[in-house]
């Protein structure tokens, strides 16, 4: 280290104390571990973790030190203040019987129709106007594709969907094309043909 860096560094951790001073804080002293920062391997510790405390709070609590913990799977250690074992006398306890008479409260009720309704299948109509009405630049979904991307893509759809196609198309089923695959090795074996049969998908 430059003697200009460290130089800097020593205006400023001065800079800092005065002001601790200046807000009157006290740093109470550390129980446990002095360091809260070890470096991986252990090989530097720092004591970073701090309470500065105002003496007022620390005479209304009865505030007496700082604790620092153990280090677990963190470099920081935890840190808490420790308050002075008082005895407040017997602690008092009791239970109130305070459950409402639920037959005096009148609740809101949905008709008959409308509970209906919360069971009825989605409309076309009613898809097409959530998806159409959805923002376009939000995240995108599992597959990478946002809704803007569905949106331009719906115009183009006809024009990159084969005739041959069976998956996914109106008035098609995907078992069409095992239907079709079998006709096709039938004939062949019927023909006795060298036929050469190369599946890349069904669909």
């Amino acid at each position: 280290m430059s003697r200009r860096s460290l130089g800097s560094r020593t205006t400023k951790m001065e800079e800092f104390n005065s002001f601790i001073e200046l807000m009157e804080v006290v740093d109470l002293p550390v129980v446990g571990n002095k360091h809260t920062w070890i470096k991986s391997y252990g090989s530097s510790s720092i004591r970073i973790g701090r309470f500065l405390l105002s003496g007022g709070l620390v005479n209304n609590w009865k505030i007496v030190a700082q604790v620092s913990g153990n280090r677990d799977i963190s470099d920081h250690m935890l840190v808490w203040i420790k308050a002075s074992n008082l005895n407040w006398g017997p602690k008092s306890f009791k239970v109130f019987n305070c459950w409402p008479d639920l037959d005096m409260i009148e609740f809101k009720n949905l008709s008959v129709e409308e509970k209906e309704g919360l069971e009825e299948m989605f409309t076309r109509e009613e898809i097409k106007e959530v998806i159409f009405g959805c923002e376009g630049d939000r995240s995108p979904g599992p597959d990478g594709f946002n809704m803007e991307f569905i949106k331009r893509l719906r115009k183009v759809m006809g024009k990159i969907v084969s005739s041959n196609q069976t998956t996914l198309i109106l008035g098609k089923q995907i078992l069409d094309g095992v239907l079709v695959t079998n006709e096709i090795i039938d004939y062949g074996s019927r023909e006795k043909n060298n036929d050469l049969l190369f599946k890349v998908d069904f669909a």
